[in-house]
């Protein structure tokens, strides 16, 4: 039924997204931020890519070359880490974790591109506040608990925000959805 289709779309959106945040996380954690920053860079193309296959869309024809270049410069700034010996020093050498981790952000580009993907592909089915609200639902539910058990030390620092700090916390977590 229409309402089924609906729920399953829902919980599909949210699970994504719920991926697509872990993932990123996990990068983070994993490598340097100028690496998932790098890797991240290829979301615009990576869904103009999942556009044209999954939704039909026309590619403009500066994608192909302007998608070279900035492989070209993200390898190239990710294994050279910088020119400069004191740039080397500080970020170190490409390990075993860096490569998982931009390994992950890739994915997180992926999914990411598949939450925008979503957004237009599911336009008859679903509106974009219930998509927000199945995110925001979705996301709750998995990384509250998460969050509880793997990162006490931030729920200390929520419980102690006062009042102004709170207003803050809320205006920033429902903002964010509400402008973008």
């Amino acid at each position: 039924s229409f309402r089924r289709r609906r729920a399953r779309y829902a919980a599909g959106y949210g699970s994504l997204c719920v991926v697509r945040m872990w993932t990123n996380l996990e990068s983070t954690r994993l490598t340097n931020v100028f690496n998932v920053q790098m890797t991240a860079l290829m979301l615009p193309f990576v869904t103009a890519g999942m556009a044209k296959v999954l939704l039909k869309e026309d590619i403009h024809w500066a994608l192909p070359p302007t998608l070279l270049a900035s492989v070209v410069a993200s390898v190239l700034a990710i294994c050279g880490q910088g020119l400069s010996p004191a740039s080397q020093r500080l970020s170190g050498a490409l390990g075993w974790w860096d490569a998982v981790g931009i390994a992950l952000q890739l994915f997180s580009v992926v999914c990411s591109a598949a939450v925008k993907i979503a957004l237009k592909g599911t336009e008859d089915v679903l509106g974009k506040g219930e998509l927000m609200l199945a995110q925001m639902v979705t996301t709750c539910v998995v990384m509250l608990p998460a969050c509880l058990i793997f990162d006490r030390s931030s729920l200390v620092a929520l419980t102690q925000l006062d009042t102004a700090g709170v207003a803050a916390f809320l205006g920033l977590a429902i903002g964010v959805y509400l402008v973008a």
